[in-house]
C-alpha cells in the first residue's frame, strides 16, 4: 500500500515531466517550364481471324520501333509491350453477329519538347490509328528539388516559431521529417505566346514539397 501512494504521489511530476512539441506544415513551391514530353498512339486493326489481327498490328508496331531505332532513340526512352486481343461483336435486332477480331498495341516515348510536333506526325505517317495528346513535365532537377526542400524546411520553422512564441515556450530540436503528398504536384500556369500557329509549348508547372516537422518545445 506504501509503494501504490509513493506512485500516486509522483504521478504530477511526471504529467509536467512530458515531452512537449508541435506539428507543423512546411511548403515550398517553384515554377518550371516542362521541357519533355511522353507521347502514346496505338494501332487497332479489325481482320477475320486473331492471328491475322496481331499480324497486321504487328506489323505497325515494328515499323513504329524501326524508327526509332533510326532515329538513334535509346531504349530507355520508348516502350510497345502492350497487346489487346478479342473478338468484336455488332448487335443487330437483339442478335450478336461476330464481325471479326480487334487487335491493339500502343507505343510510349518520350521525347523533348522540340521534338513534340515532329513525331506525332511521325506516328500517323506510321500507321498509328490513335494518337493521344502529349503529356508534358519537367526533369527532374537535383539541385532544385533540394533548394525547395531547404524553403520547405526554413518555411515549417518560421511558423513554429510563431506558435512558440504564443505558447512562452521556446524551440527545441527537431524530431522529425516527412514528406506528404508524394513530391512534386503539377499545376498548371499559362505562358505567354503559347497560341502562335506551329508551336507546342506547354503551360508551366509548379512544383511544390510540402513536409511535415515535428519540434520539441523546451
Amino acid at each position: 500500500m506504501r509503494k501504490f501512494l509513493c506512485c500516486l504521489l509522483l504521478l504530477p511530476g511526471l504529467a509536467l515531466a512530458q515531452p512537449r512539441w508541435i506539428e507543423v506544415d512546411g511548403t515550398s513551391i517553384a515554377s518550371v517550364a516542362p521541357d519533355r514530353a511522353r507521347l502514346s498512339a496505338q494501332i487497332t486493326t479489325l481482320e477475320d481471324t486473331p492471328k491475322a489481327a496481331q499480324a497486321q498490328a504487328d506489323k505497325v508496331i515494328n515499323q513504329v520501333l524501326d524508327a526509332f531505332e533510326s532515329a538513334g532513340l535509346p531504349m530507355s526512352r520508348y516502350g510497345a509491350g502492350s497487346l489487346s486481343l478479342g473478338p468484336r461483336y455488332d448487335y443487330r435486332e437483339r442478335e450478336r453477329v461476330l464481325v471479326g477480331y480487334e487487335a491493339r498495341r500502343g507505343v510510349t516515348l518520350e521525347v523533348p519538347v522540340a521534338e513534340v510536333a515532329e513525331w506525332l506526325g511521325r506516328f500517323t505517317e506510321l500507321g498509328l490509328t490513335e494518337v493521344s495528346s502529349p503529356a508534358y513535365f519537367a526533369d527532374d532537377d537535383l539541385e532544385r528539388r533540394r533548394t525547395l526542400f531547404q524553403q520547405a524546411l526554413d518555411d515549417g520553422l518560421d511558423k513554429a516559431r510563431a506558435l512558440a512564441d504564443r505558447m512562452d515556450a521556446e524551440l527545441g530540436k527537431v524530431l522529425e521529417i516527412s514528406e506528404q503528398g508524394g513530391g512534386p504536384a503539377p499545376r498548371n500556369m499559362m505562358m505567354a505566346d503559347a497560341a502562335e500557329s506551329g508551336r507546342y509549348q506547354p503551360a508551366q508547372q509548379a512544383q511544390q514539397v510540402r513536409l511535415r516537422i515535428k519540434v520539441a518545445l523546451d
